[in-house]
């Protein structure tokens, strides 16, 4: 049994992972390649690209994809040899965006607990905040109202992250990193400094993971690495743990939806907490301000 073995790895697999690696070779991937390789050529046909499809991922049946015909642009992903031969990577990403979708939903049926942190009313937002024992961190969370169709706003910000820094000055700049599937992404996102300065810029690497869950509309981030953007000397580098937006429709005002964000992030630094609590409400209801002037530019959009 065990000539056998050797003779299988001498004859099979090691020339096998020579054929990978030139592959590899040739077409000037490195482990700081993308996952997938080039991106805009699969888009522009390459024939060995397939449409990902939920039918092969091990997602949820609840999480329902974008559906086709609604706004936005799908991605796709490769099953070319080289891809293949990194594929353990990107369904690792994938597993990792199943067990956000948990948490977060989790998080967003816990009803007890909650403190005040700022507000008192729908329109300019209120902000909770709660230990999670589980994550072992303080988790904040926003509450409003807003007057746009939940899914349309889903959408928004799910599938124009990159447009984001054009409308909201909390945010320097955000960018796609890597497409991984049509609901999976890893992204990357600067913050811009608050609290007056106190809280200096952060930049982040996030897994993305998007979808619909018993009617109601998820966009999440959550901390990951990635080899092609390494720690950048100008910012801190924080971690965003299980978090991100929900869209929930409203009963009989199908044209008004509630908002929510449930922030779970370490700044790093040595910052008090005093400072974060204040550093961290203050960012969040400035984007809800600067979301409401952004949907009211998309209604207008909508009428030309």
């Amino acid at each position: 049994m065990a000539w056998v073995e050797t003779w299988f790895l001498d004859f099979k697999v090691l020339p096998s992972e020579k054929k990978a690696r030139k592959k590899v070779t040739m077409g000037h991937y490195d482990e700081r390649s993308p996952l997938l390789g080039d991106v805009e050529g699969q888009r522009r046909g390459r024939e060995d690209a397939e449409y990902y499809s939920p039918e092969n991922s091990d997602e949820s049946d609840t999480d329902v994809e974008r559906s086709e015909g609604t706004r936005g642009h799908s991605r796709q992903a490769s099953h070319s040899s080289v891809n293949s031969f990194i594929s353990f990577r990107e369904q690792e990403y994938i597993q990792l965006g199943d067990e956000l979708m948990d948490i977060v939903w989790e998080m967003h049926q816990t009803k007890d607990g909650w403190k005040l942190e700022k507000g008192d009313n729908p329109e300019d937002g209120i902000v909770h905040s709660i230990y999670n024992k589980k994550i072992k961190r303080k988790v904040y969370r926003l509450q409003s109202e807003v007057d746009f169709r939940a899914q349309y706003l889903w959408e928004e910000c799910a599938y124009n992250l990159e447009e984001n820094s054009h409308w909201n000055p909390t945010c320097v700049e955000s960018r796609v990193l890597q497409a991984i599937s049509e609901n999976t992404d890893i992204a990357y996102t600067i913050a811009a400094e608050a609290a007056g300065g106190i809280v200096a810029a952060r930049d982040f690497v996030n897994l993305r993971r998007w979808g619909e869950r018993n009617g109601q509309y998820l966009s999440l981030v959550t901390h990951t690495t990635f080899s092609g953007m390494p720690h950048q000397k100008k910012y801190v580098r924080g971690e965003n743990g299980p978090g991100g937006f929900l869209f929930v429709p409203i009963p009989n005002e199908q044209h008004k939806c509630q908002f929510l964000w449930y922030l779970n992030t370490n700044l790093k630094g040595w910052l008090p907490q005093q400072a974060i609590d204040v550093g961290l409400t203050g960012v969040m209801l400035d984007y809800l301000k600067y979301l409401r002037i952004h949907i009211e530019d998309l209604k207008n959009r909508e009428k030309s």
